[in-house]
């Protein structure tokens, strides 16, 4: 696809009177002609075209005086496109400008130009146009020489080439890459270009005081290469580049000029195509430092994008392993390389592997402490490179595939140091030497996923990510990576080929160190995981529990080794190693003591707010209303420093719809939703586009905001930047792509585009949950607040205190009273008047969408009263009988009648079953999830879970008294060898009764039991270890994983995962 100038226009009334024949009108034609081939090669060789090239014929695209839809008078917009290409099949794009006016319509709020292929995965944004300077800088630039005029190359894998121009961005390519590093960007279009005997390039990505370089690759005039390094945990990064020039004096970090590029680079939660395995035991949580361990990656992978990127074969291609160890500034280097055997066709197996042993010298000077001894360890990522030597002997890296995160334990602390644990128990930094609060006020956990998911303060696990669990193994990383980069590759037959991955090793992530959860969360220091039907809490750590964590594993670098240090570690020494080797549990039992799952005890359920069709609301204290609104309306709104009590007073003053907003001095969090009609003639509005302000966000300058799209469905802006998702192997309806911007806020987002419904979830650094689903333009926004909010938050979602009769609070303090209300078309007009209009923002500082007010979301498109539009507060009827019909089957089915009321209301007012039946499903949906995360989970008399030891052959059973007015359904969520069972026979309602049948197989068997009353559920565990026959009587039951049982007492040294 190329986009000269990607906007709406309207040529249909390009002959209507007062207009030339020409006006107004696309115009397209071949050009064959020796004196327009001239023209054109003359062109494309001043842009960096070799002066031999000859192209042999052409097209050319005229879109001249045109005019923006639905806007048949006014500004107008002249450009060409040329495309030019010769007997080789080497092709170039003219973009020619005459007159631009315009670049926003009533339907885009800006003008695109670009270049990308037809999955929109390989190419380049040129130009995003969004201001008059913006054009003017179009016609007045040039690459070509001539004013208004570039010329690109689009052939090989679409390198746009030009350089020294002005009138456009440098660009960067890919915009995402794995969190481990290693993707190698392009970037293109330099504004200065770059002489033959420029000596070094470098890159720099991270925000001040953080900033990580690399140095990157020449490649031509215009473009240069670098390798990103790990992410650090800042998952959006800003890449800048600078050049050292050969006769200048040493580069210097701080004094060199450096280039800031205008798209930042996101660091995704990708597969990692890089296994590592123990050689003397494969199923091992660890593997053995100072031994032959074994990496697999994905040669197809490797080689495949290495060649693409040469635009050659494989033969001058060097493959290499590389191990890479952080410093104390957090940058990581090459401690040890590896070189591979050099190929001279392309891989015939879809799997690869080698050996290597990391040296204790390679990691000497990485090494730090852990646990509560002097012995050390060192943070390793294994990788894989593809690389050439240049004429100018410089190394090149063409592409890179890397491992997760590990931590090496040098061989000379191996035998001594564990036999020295075994005099002092498990080796764990007691609670009371842990930094921050006491390690028991640590937050408790929700009492299921689902309201962990709708809880602000708890973010996805990324080691551990629901409901992915234990249920893939680290082989399937290798699949996906190989047939996603054949999906973007056209499947490449001298890449891509079936094949199958031996899988009998399956390694899995939450089954090392949480087997049975089927995903966990985090909350600072606390981890909970989830499993069962149901999502319940698990709280045994036989059964895949979370921990109560020394260190929070993914705020920072440092804390993050320190979880290493002080959590990880000591659970594979005490809990894994140990029992394997038949020394007992009772270091588990201590790690597990120390480091205790937290339960729901003390956790406040969130409390959603949600909106949907013509916009019918509903309160976090479950008042619900309906608001014929049109404009930009203060949703909700609050101060986000909890150390300060203010009054609803202070409260509403600061959050007031006339307040200047995103500006440093605010401390006010804010929720604002713009409500329009869907089409022209429709009797209400709904929501149309959202926008969020956090003070904590870049100072609270710039609010991130969700806007529609007719391509994208919803652009997702940081102040004017548009953010882009990393791709994702599989787009299914259910996958997302996430990102997490430097202030911590995280966006995920359908990946599949065209699914039915469109929905992106922000987390804002101060803890709002909004969560957005789209249908045909129609947005259905929720949000949850985090308890700091509780109290302390106006607009038209009300006051959030848990009393919803001050709901109707007016931004000047007055409570709308709604007794003397007759009708629901009174009552709404009363909210309308009384209420919900005081909450309209009147003046565009006070707007969250001043980035886009030369565009069709300009603030002038927004204010009230909206052209055309006047509010309607009688329900309308549906006389139309086909339509009603249509109604009765997109509304009937819903169970809620005032919600089904509200379905009826909305298709009366638009005419439209299909999308609003849609949309009424979808806050029926919100309104069952609301209930559920609202409640408290069954009230269990007692322990969580109990223990039985039985004799071969013996039954049991274990009882829990469970209390709740409701009624209780209890399911096995698991159950080990089939050998349990609930007995349903029993008059107590609040019985809970486990029976084990029996075995004569001596082991520990496990079972769980998820008990709920249609909320949140609970889950109850039992263990029975059934006993050895006395003379057979041996060993000791292993603690959790069933991936410990090998290890080897002769282990010289120790490498350990990092997940928990």
């Amino acid at each position: 696809m190329i986009g000269i100038y990607w906007t709406d226009i309207d040529t249909s009334f390009g002959d209507r009177p007062g207009t030339t024949q020409i006006e107004n009108q696309l115009w397209a034609r071949v050009i064959s002609q020796a004196e327009d081939l001239d023209t054109a090669n003359a062109i494309v060789k001043a842009a960096g075209a070799p002066q031999d090239f000859d192209g042999a014929a052409g097209f050319v695209a005229t879109w001249y005086l045109v005019e923006a839809y639905q806007e048949q008078a006014g500004k107008e917009d002249s450009f060409q496109l040329t495309l030019l290409y010769n007997d080789f099949g080497e092709s170039w794009v003219i973009f020619s400008y005459e007159t631009l006016e315009f670049f926003s319509t009533e339907t885009a709020t800006e003008a695109f130009i670009g270049i990308n292929d037809e999955d929109g995965i390989l190419g380049q944004q040129i130009k995003t146009v969004s201001s008059d300077e913006d054009m003017n800088a179009i016609l007045s630039g040039s690459n070509t020489g001539i004013p208004g005029t570039y010329a690109y190359r689009i052939s090989d894998q679409f390198e746009l080439t030009g350089c020294g121009s002005l009138s456009r961005d440098a660009s960067l390519s890919p915009l995402s890459g794995t969190e481990s590093g290693g993707t190698v960007i392009t970037i293109r279009n330099l504004p200065s270009c770059l002489d033959e005997d420029t000596s070094l390039i470098f890159c720099k990505f991270g925000f001040e005081g953080e900033e990580k370089l690399t140095q990157g690759y020449r490649v031509s005039r215009e473009t240069v290469e670098c390798v990103t390094p790990p992410s650090g945990f800042s998952r959006t990064t800003i890449v800048s580049y600078a050049v050292h020039s050969a006769d200048a004096v040493a580069f210097d970090l701080v004094s060199a000029t450096w280039v800031d590029l205008e798209q930042p680079f996101q660091y995704s939660e990708s597969p990692y195509p890089v296994f590592v395995e123990n050689g003397q035991d494969p199923d091992a949580a660890f593997l053995g430092g100072g031994q032959e361990s074994t990496v697999y990656w994905n040669p197809a992978t490797l080689l495949g994008s290495a060649s693409k990127r040469l635009g050659a074969g494989v033969e001058n291609i060097l493959c290499e392993i590389e191990v890479l160890a952080p410093s104390d500034a957090g940058d990581f280097t090459v401690v040890q390389d590896l070189m591979l055997p050099s190929k001279t066709t392309p891989p015939t197996e879809l799997l690869e592997q080698a050996t290597i042993t990391i040296q204790d010298s390679s990691i000497a000077s990485k090494l730090f402490t852990w646990g509560t001894t002097s012995e050390q360890m060192a943070v390793v990522i294994i990788r894989l490179v593809a690389s050439i030597v240049d004429s100018r002997n410089v190394r090149r890296v063409l592409s890179t595939s890397s491992s997760r995160t590990w931590v090496v334990f040098p061989s000379s602390t191996a035998s001594a140091t564990r036999h020295r644990k075994l005099e002092v128990g498990c080796p764990l930094r007691p609670a009371s030497e842990c930094p921050g609060i006491d390690m028991d006020q640590n937050p408790p956990c929700p009492g299921s996923y689902a309201q962990a998911n709708d809880d602000p303060r708890y973010q996805d696990d990324s080691a551990c990510i629901y409901p992915r669990g234990s249920g893939d193994c680290e082989w399937v990383d290798l699949r996906i990576d190989h047939d996603f980069w054949c999906l973007i590759n056209g499947n490449d037959p001298d890449f891509c080929f079936d094949g199958s991955i031996d899988i009998n090793n399956c390694f899995h992530l939450c089954g090392v160190f949480h087997n049975g959860a089927d995903g966990c969360v985090r909350n600072g220091q606390t981890q909970c995981c989830y499993g069962g039907p149901d999502g319940a809490l698990k709280t045994n750590p036989n059964q895949g529990a979370g921990t109560n964590d020394c260190f929070a594993a993914e705020e920072s670098l440092l804390s993050w080794l320190g979880h290493q240090a002080q959590d990880v570690a000591p659970y594979i020494f005490c809990c894994g190693l140990l029992p394997s080797i038949g020394l007992g549990n009772e270091a588990c039992d201590e790690y597990y003591e120390n480091r205790k799952p937290k339960g729901f005890d003390g956790y406040e359920e969130p409390r959603p707010a949600w909106t949907f069709g013509d916009p019918h609301m509903r309160t976090m204290d479950g008042l619900q209303y309906t608001f014929n609104g049109a404009g930009e309306y203060v949703a909700f709104c609050g101060p986000t420093d909890s150390s300060s009590s203010p009054s609803i007073t202070d409260i509403l003053d600061l959050c007031r719809p006339s307040a200047n907003r995103l500006t440093v001095a605010r401390s006010a969090a804010s929720v604002h939703y713009r409500f329009a009609p869907r089409a022209s003639g429709d009797l209400g509005t709904v929501t149309v586009a959202v926008a969020v302000e956090d003070p904590l966000h870049r100072n609270g300058e710039f609010a991130i905001a969700m806007i529609p799209n007719t391509v994208r469905r919803v652009d997702v802006f940081d102040g004017n930047t548009l953010l882009s998702f990393p791709p994702v192997a599989i787009e299914d309806d259910s996958t997302t792509t996430r990102i997490l911007l430097s202030s911590g806020a995280t966006i995920s987002r359908t990946a599949n585009i065209s699914a039915p419904v469109m929905e992106i979830v922000l987390t804002s650094p101060s803890g709002i949950r909004l969560a957005v689903q789209e249908v045909s333009g129609v947005m259905v926004p929720s949000i949850t607040p985090a308890a700091r909010f509780s109290g302390r938050s106006v607009g038209l979602y009300g006051i959030y205190d848990g009393d919803s009769a001050n709901d109707l609070t007016s931004s000047v303090g007055t409570t709308l009273d709604l007794s003397s209300s007759n009708s629901q078309a009174e009552t709404d007009e009363l909210v309308f008047t009384g209420f919900g209009q005081t909450w309209l923002i009147s003046q565009s500082t006070s707007s969250l969408f001043q980035a886009f007010d030369s565009s069709s979301q300009s603030f002038d498109s927004f204010s009230s009263p909206i052209t055309g539009f006047t509010p309607v507060f009688e329900a309308p009827t549906i006389s139309d009988p086909d339509l009603l019909v249509a109604a009765d089957g997109a509304c009937g089915g819903i169970e809620s009648e005032s919600l089904r009321a509200s379905c009826f209301f909305d298709i009366a007012a638009t005419g439209d079953p299909e999308v609003f039946g849609t949309v009424a499903s979808l806050g029926a949906a919100r309104a069952t999830v609301v209930e559920q995360v609202s409640s408290s989970p069954p009230e269990v008399v007692g322990p969580l879970s109990q223990n039985d030891i039985v004799d071969p052959g013996a039954n049991t059973t274990l009882d829990f008294t469970v209390n709740d007015p409701k009624p209780l359904i209890s399911t096995l969520a698991r159950n080990d060898g089939g050998l349990f069972a609930l007995d349903n026979n029993i008059s107590s309602p609040s019985l809970v009764r486990i029976f084990f049948r029996g075995t004569t197989t001596p082991g520990t068997y496990l079972a769980s039991v998820s008990v709920t009353n249609g909320g949140v559920p609970v889950l109850i565990s039992v263990q029975v270890q059934v006993s050895d026959p006395p003379e057979e009587a041996s060993g000791v039951p292993f603690r959790n994983s069933p991936l410990f049982p090998h290890c080897l007492a002769s282990l010289t040294g120790l490498l350990i995962l990092l997940l928990v």
